[in-house]
């Protein structure tokens, strides 16, 4: 799985169907702003603006790093929301909303003009390790 492209899910695999991508998009860098997807001319950045997130009613402890550049890799800026992990109950369902806008040191910064991947949401921002009973 490309954490640059957009996921697109068949019912007919079942929720099952991207299990081990799923494992390598949470291991990976996420683009901030990448191509849309739509069918538009001239192609137009899409902006990462929610995380769903489900919890099973397992027992596993979950947990919320979010981590992010809103710039290119060579400029300093990071959006932190929680300075430490975020733990999440078992069994809910939660949305998480990312800011519309974001400002670096050097004030805003502005969204891609053309269609190209930019920012990143780092790695490693959502885990979940099994609990013993």
């Amino acid at each position: 799985m490309n954490p640059n492209k957009a996921v697109k899910a068949e019912k007919r695999l079942g929720p099952f169907a991207y299990k081990d991508e799923a494992k390598d998009l949470l291991e990976s860098d996420v683009p901030i702003w990448m191509p849309c997807t739509c069918r538009r001319n001239p192609l137009v950045p899409a902006q990462l603006m929610r995380l769903h997130i489900v919890t099973p009613k397992a027992p596993v402890s979950s947990s919320l790093n979010i981590r992010i550049q809103p710039s290119s890799v060579n400029q300093n800026g990071y959006f932190y929301p929680n300075s430490e992990p975020f733990e999440l109950t078992y069994n809910k369902y939660y949305i998480l909303r990312l800011p519309f806008a974001y400002e670096g040191p050097d004030g805003p910064v502005h969204p891609p003009r053309s269609a190209k991947s930019c920012g990143r949401l780092f790695k490693n921002w959502f885990t979940a390790k099994h609990q013993r009973l």
